[in-house]
């Protein structure tokens, strides 16, 4: 057996959303160009029909759909209580003791697929118009420039001033500690304080020798660890041996004036207290007339700082707590944002340059948090996938579905709503049997974080951006992917269907040795009562107005075989499964979907047939959503298998997007024995190494689940550490 202790397949995957109506995508299979290609036509956004005209060779008419749990189906009410772990319990008929299964799941995962099947606009983004943040590597401090904003920055001057020192030194070091001793226990310096000092040259970098007071009349000497006083006494030693060596051998200390920076706050430097405990947080940025450069900063600019900021902030409201030994840059927050809003005017931090040397970002520290380039929402804006906000901008997915414009258009002439042309029967659930005896506690729930950019970025081809320098993620031209939930074959074999990796003592055993507390209850959930596997529940499926090709993706989703068929290259008899309700991440609401009992209608030009819509619905004789007998006939003038046959092409042509390929592949699911699961925290340690010189990822490091577009996309991952 295959050593599966190092490799696994990520929890959390990816489907690339490669859209033929962006202007940078690159989908081979559907040329924007081609107009006579039927899928081209298809996918791209086009105002939709309104829903007051059934148009000419359009499908409308019902179909019945049987869905079988395959692994637990977990869903329904959710309540907290103080000190408890949060609870999910079935909602129950009380006339028929059966669970009750909402029509909108079944919808929102039709919804779901065919969303991700045409490479769709995404029908909900949240805000996400911020760049995101990430912890940097120390070697990206070495290119920072402390700078000073105006003291008036906050009244619109917008300036600030780059500080650098002699040699182009960005700083002059402060010791508070030599190992475990104290130093300058008498130091009693507020951030931001402007001092005059004495600095001497050590090594690549300047150290602080004595300190002024604010009237410069009282000498404060500093005491310096031993190794680094040695070193000064070297560079100062004035013994001569001939005139001509005095003069080169002179006093290396110089006066300076600067401005004072503490990473720890006042109060704690008052009482020498540190906050790190294995590097020097306090020093001094020169402030010399004849280096110091004055520069022009834009407000959105300064805002770097901002989200910096707010990304360090707790809520105690939320139930976070202050962080033990917190650096002067944590704040509170709320929901809205910090409690207190931040003071520009003369703030001491961090620039970025470009190669221009404009400033293209503002740091609160030298070492930690950094902004990415682009915020998602600009991504997704150039990518064309924000909902949409018109009627001309409706996707595939919004045509049968529905959309509600994220953004209402400044004019009323533009269509801002649109209702979907699916309705979902409520949900037979007879035959379910639900398990309330065994109370689960879920392994915790942990949404895809988007700053998790090498997982979901891609190209315009739909490669992903993984072993890119962190710095450069989310760059203008790279792609989101939408987030899925990969399964493994082997997982739908389960007796109950309730997962061992979905327990919450499962995830303890995985945290040993991680020095992680599991037993906060913040992260538990209790599961009073859910749907085990093998549990079958039915519903009927109605539409109206449908294209040949919306029908024909919407069948294929809903066909398990077909889907399976599609998504293997070999055309082998597979069997694809979509997902529902929580813990989709655990393995958990993997479902088989599967539709019989056609009775579909098409609207021809010339509506002389017998069995025609337009005539039922002239003599009001069948009226779509009315009882029938004529509706009800399943042979009605549509063959499912002839629509099949003739659809093939169409799929051929489908089924190599990219997009559809990768969804298609997230429905069958991992054939080999590897584990299917989050990363570890040492393996994600691991895996974001950098070189302390370079700031470059390690060879072999930066690692992300193999792409489900990609040919060998069941290759797992391997992070190079035991779990």
């Amino acid at each position: 057996m295959t050593d599966t202790r190092f490799k696994f397949h990520s929890s959390v995957n990816s489907i690339p959303v490669i859209r033929p109506s962006a202007a940078t995508s690159k989908n081979a299979s559907s040329p924007r160009n081609n107009g006579s290609n039927e899928l081209s036509n298809f996918l791209v956004d086009k105002t939709p029909v309104t829903l007051d005209h059934l148009a000419a060779d359009t499908f409308s008419g019902e179909m019945h759909l049987t869905i079988k749990t395959m692994t637990a189906l977990i869903f329904g009410e959710q309540d907290r209580s103080e000190g408890q772990p949060r609870e999910i319990e079935l909602q129950i008929d009380p006339t028929t003791g059966k669970p009750i299964i909402p029509a909108t799941m079944i919808k929102g995962m039709i919804a779901n697929a065919y969303e991700r099947m045409t490479a769709s606009r995404f029908r909900i983004f949240g805000d996400h118009s911020d760049t995101l943040t990430y912890r940097a590597d120390p070697a990206a401090a070495n290119n920072l420039i402390p700078i000073r904003l105006d003291s008036e920055y906050e009244s619109g001057t917008h300036r600030g001033t780059l500080l650098y020192g002699p040699n182009n030194a960005r700083f002059a070091k402060v010791y508070t500690f030599d190992g475990s001793r104290k130093l300058n226990t008498n130091l009693e310096i507020k951030h931001n304080s402007e001092v005059w000092f004495q600095a001497a040259p050590v090594d690549s970098t300047y150290v602080v020798t004595a300190i002024w007071d604010d009237e410069r009349s009282t000498y404060k000497p500093l005491e310096l660890p031993e190794n680094i006083a040695a070193k000064i006494n070297l560079d100062n030693d004035t013994d001569p041996r001939t005139d001509e060596e005095s003069n080169t051998r002179q006093n290396m200390e110089s006066g300076y004036k600067g401005w004072f920076y503490a990473t720890t706050p006042d109060d704690l430097l008052k009482t020498n207290e540190r906050i790190f405990s294995t590097k020097n947080s306090e020093r001094i940025f020169f402030d010399e007339s004849s280096s110091r450069r004055s520069i022009d900063i834009r407000p959105e600019i300064a805002a770097t700082y901002d989200r910096v900021i707010l990304s360090y902030a707790y809520n105690s409201e939320d139930g976070e707590t202050r962080p033990k030994n917190a650096s002067r840059f944590v704040h509170e927050r709320n929901n809205s944002g910090l409690t207190e809003e931040i003071n520009h005017n003369g703030l001491l931090a961090y620039a970025r340059l470009d190669g221009s040397d404009s400033i293209i970002e503002i740091l609160p520290t030298e070492v930690g948090r950094r902004n990415y380039p682009r915020a998602p929402r600009d991504l997704a804006k150039a990518q064309q996938i924000l909902p949409a906000s018109k009627a001309d901008e409706a996707s595939p997915a919004d045509h049968l579905f529905g959309f509600t414009a994220e953004q209402i258009p400044d004019t009323t002439s533009n269509t801002a709503a649109l209702k979907g042309r699916i309705t979902i029967s409520s949900v037979s659930t007879d035959s379910v049997q639900f398990q309330s005896r065994k109370r689960p506690v879920l392994h915790p729930l942990l949404a895809p974080k988007a700053s998790s950019a090498r997982r979901f970025l891609t190209d315009a081809n739909g490669k992903l951006i993984s072993g890119r320098d962190r710095p450069y993620y989310y760059s203008m031209g790279d792609m989101l992917g939408a987030a899925a939930y990969p399964f493994r074959s082997q997982d739908l074999e389960s007796r109950d269907g309730f997962l061992k990796r979905a327990t919450y003592e499962h995830y303890k055993d995985s945290m040993s040795g991680n020095n992680i507390d599991t037993s906060n209850i913040r992260v538990q959930t209790r599961i009073n009562a859910w749907i085990p596997s093998k549990q079958t529940f039915d519903c009927t499926l109605r539409f109206e107005g449908l294209s040949t090709s919306e029908l024909r993706v919407l069948i294929l989703i809903v066909n398990s075989e077909q889907l399976g068929a599609w998504a293997s290259s070999s055309h082998s008899r597979q069997t694809a499964y979509l997902r529902m309700g929580t813990g989709k991440a655990l393995g958990l609401g993997v479902v088989k979907v599967d539709c019989s009992q056609y009775s579909i209608y098409r609207t021809s030009r010339q509506d002389t047939d017998h069995w025609g819509l337009v005539n039922d619905y002239k003599h009001l004789d069948g009226c779509f959503g009315a009882p029938s007998e004529l509706l009800a006939d399943a042979d009605s003038g549509w063959n499912y298998h002839t629509f099949i046959e003739q659809a093939q092409e169409f799929y051929e042509l489908l089924t190599k997007t990219v997009s559809a390929k990768a969804f298609m592949r997230s429905c069958i699911g991992y054939s080999d024995e590897h584990p299917v699961r989050y990363m570890h925290l040492n393996e994600n340690k691991w895996n974001n190494e950098t070189d302390s010189k370079t700031g470059h990822s390690k060879k072999g490091h930066a690692v992300a689940p193999t792409s489900l577009a990609a040919d060998n996309w069941e290759i797992p991952m391997s992070v190079g550490r035991k779990p």
